[in-house]
């Protein structure tokens, strides 16, 4: 899985390409923990995310814990009917 971050005015932006599953959501948790400390806000692309665990949905709600402000843009059909399922589309912003 390849992880970009960059923060802007107090957002953290957060994309992700490839599979958020047990082999890489501690990688993308090393990733997040530094942004934690100057971000109020965390917006995830997932435009070429193909595939979400609960490994990497439990990293997302470490996340929302820490923060609270989490949005998801470009999810596709399948990663938005995990979200659907899961009840994770309520508590996030998803477009």
């Amino acid at each position: 899985m390849d992880i970009t971050t960059s923060i802007e005015d107090g957002i953290a932006h957060v994309t992700l390409a490839g599979s958020l599953n047990t082999n890489t959501a501690t990688d993308l948790e090393q990733a997040l923990e530094p942004l934690f400390a100057d971000a109020s806000r965390i917006v995830f692309d997932f435009t070429d995310l193909e595939y979400i665990s609960s490994a990497g949905l439990r990293v997302l709600m470490v996340a929302y814990k820490q923060l609270g402000d989490i949005e998801v843009s470009g999810a596709s059909e399948e990663v938005r009917e995990v979200f659907d399922i899961t009840g994770f589309s309520d508590l996030f912003s998803v477009r």
